[in-house]
C-alpha cells in the first residue's frame, strides 16, 4: 500500500532505515492511516473527528517520510501519534520482559562461547 506525500514545511532529516524496517513501517503506518480514514467515513460515530483527521494525516506524513527517506521536522502531531503507537506496542508485546530475557540468554550464550562483555 503506497502512502500519500503530504510533506509540510520544516527542516529535512535523512532517515537511514534498513529495507526490513522500511517495509515494516510502511505497512504499519499505511494501515493505521487507512483505518483512521475508514473511521472518518462515519464521523458522527467518533468522539473527535478533527483529532482523527489529524492523526490520519500524521501517519500519512510519516509513511511518506519512510518511503522518501527523509523526515520533515518539527512535526508535533506525528511525534505524538508515533510515540503513542510505540508505547502501546511495547505494552501489548511485553517488550521489557522479552528484551530482558533475550539479553540474559544471549549474555549466558556469549559466556559459554568464551566471549567477554
Amino acid at each position: 500500500m503506497s502512502c500519500p506525500n503530504p510533506m509540510g514545511d520544516g527542516a529535512s532529516v535523512a532517515l537511514n532505515l534498513s529495507d526490513k524496517h522500511t517495509a515494516i513501517l510502511r505497512r504499519d503506518l499505511a494501515s493505521w492511516a487507512a483505518d483512521l480514514r475508514a473511521d472518518l467515513r462515519e464521523p458522527e460515530r467518533l468522539e473527535d473527528p478533527d483529532r482523527t483527521r489529524a492523526e490520519a494525516a500524521a501517519y500519512e506524513r510519516l509513511c511518506a517520510a519512510v518511503e522518501g527517506g527523509e523526515l520533515r521536522v518539527p512535526d508535533a502531531e506525528a511525534l505524538r501519534v508515533l510515540r503513542a503507537a510505540a508505547e502501546a506496542h511495547d505494552r501489548e508485546t511485553d517488550y521489557e520482559r522479552i528484551a530482558a530475557e533475550h539479553d540474559a540468554m544471549h549474555g549466558l550464550l556469549a559466556a559459554l562461547e568464551g566471549e567477554r562483555s
